[in-house]
């Protein structure tokens, strides 16, 4: 027997529906023109509500701003653990005829890639608002960059130590790692002409390259 829904429920369920609407449309327009130049007016327009309804789901911009950026962070933690559950079956059973940065390398950079290829436009505003006008977003976005290079330096350092090879200093190597991954995922994010397979390869050669200098055996 289906159950009517209540009129708090309903309210509830249509705001969640504006709110969803405004932080698509915020993307939608940022994509185009870059998340400092959007004003509260032109995203409400664009979403279709009066700019004074605005205010009944977000406070301004700032918060419009960080709560895609914390849909972006759940997004790309979905990644993380993706890749890290992938890293773990490998590293138990590594193939005999893979270098295993090579294997890392390629493994990280199919789930990241994948991830950005299926959000595109929330991607790029993750990663261009690293470095942009909002303080409130570069502090929101630096500090789920940190605790995914923390997670990843750990992940190298037990994937290679499994495998034999000692890391002297994983952090250092997440660092740079996440600095080439930060810059091919912008790259992919923005380009709406850019193939995945050939974005894989070609910063799977980068991370080899980093990854390879990161120990021996």
């Amino acid at each position: 027997m289906k159950v009517a829904m209540s009129f708090r429920d309903y309210q509830k369920e249509q705001r969640e529906k504006v709110s969803r609407s405004l932080m698509d449309s915020a993307l939608s327009l940022a994509a185009a023109q870059g998340y400092a130049s959007l004003s509260l007016r032109s995203v409400a327009r664009e979403a279709g509500i009066a700019p004074t309804s605005f205010y009944r789901h977000f406070r301004d911009m700032d918060e419009l701003g960080l709560a895609l950026a914390e849909q972006a962070e759940d997004v790309l933690r979905a990644c993380w653990k993706g890749f890290f559950s992938k890293a773990a079956a490998y590293s138990k059973s590594p193939g005999a005829s893979v270098d295993p940065a090579e294997a890392f390398a390629r493994l990280l950079a199919e789930s990241l890639l994948a991830c950005v290829a299926e959000n595109p436009g929330l991607m790029q505003l993750f990663f261009q608002e690293r470095t942009g006008s909002s303080p409130a977003m570069r502090r929101a976005i630096s500090r789920a960059m940190d605790g995914f290079t923390d997670v990843l330096s750990g992940e190298i350092f037990r994937f290679f130590a499994t495998l034999g090879t000692q890391i002297a200093d994983p952090r250092m190597h997440a660092e740079i790692v996440m600095a080439v991954a930060q810059s091919a995922c912008l790259d992919l994010a923005v380009d709406p002409d850019a193939e995945l397979p050939r974005a894989v390869e070609d910063l799977s050669r980068k991370l080899v390259h980093v990854l390879s200098a990161a120990g021996s055996r």
